[in-house]
């Protein structure tokens, strides 16, 4: 196999099946990148423990000509002296600065917004924090599936979406999130003059001005 000039990502390249694909792609003249859990597992591949000499020996024992003179070359074991592309973290949350599980929730619950098929029961799970890791409550908003083609009457959207509180999936307090606090918060927090002029501009600004 000749790959000289390819470039391949192998996700979960730091160990076992991963890493022996790498190690062949390698020693077929590609380049590399690799992804990890953890940082721990990528110091497996880590460039500064590799032994180029060994490395070259082995080429030039088992490997075609074109490979050999891609590794003499280079190519395929480094890019800047580090092997990282010049990412300064390897980590890709680093930036996110999580040390605890708390944070997950903390950073990333109150900021994605989920619309949902008007009458999937599947939506009350967004609610139930006895459901949800953390007692996480997502921001499930309504976005009506009026267009599809198993609409026949326009109409019963709305009513089928009532359905998952008269089947007690949902409480009054969850449908009203799911109809409209989730999607005022959604549009008013990037933009709190969306909803002026609007008939809901009066519930929406009491929405905005409440704490969450």
């Amino acid at each position: 196999m000749e790959l000289s000039g390819a470039h391949v990502v192998i996700s979960g390249g730091s160990r076992g099946l991963g890493l022996a694909m790498a190690h062949e792609f390698a020693s077929a003249g590609a380049s590399l990148t690799l992804i990890a859990r953890n940082r721990e597992g990528l110091e497996n591949t880590n460039p500064a423990s590799l032994d180029h000499a060994g490395l070259l020996a082995l080429v030039e024992k088992y490997g075609k000509p074109a490979v050999v003179e891609a590794v003499r070359r280079g190519e395929g074991l480094d890019d800047n002296g580090n092997g990282t592309g010049g990412v300064e973290d390897l980590d890709d949350y680093a930036r996110c600065k999580i040390t605890r599980k708390d944070d997950i929730r903390e950073l990333f619950v109150p900021r994605f917004y989920f619309g949902c098929e008007a009458d999937d029961p599947i939506n009350a799970w967004a609610f139930n924090r006895k459901a949800n890791p953390m007692n996480a409550r997502l921001n499930a908003l309504f976005s009506s599936d009026i267009g599809h083609m198993d609409v026949p009457d326009m109409t019963r959207v709305l009513p089928e979406a009532y359905e998952l509180v008269e089947h007690e999936l949902l409480t009054d307090g969850d449908f009203r999130d799911f109809m409209f606090t989730n999607a005022v918060r959604f549009w008013g927090e990037v933009n709190p003059d969306f909803f002026k002029g609007t008939v809901v501009e009066k519930q929406a600004a009491e929405v905005l001005a409440r704490p969450r």
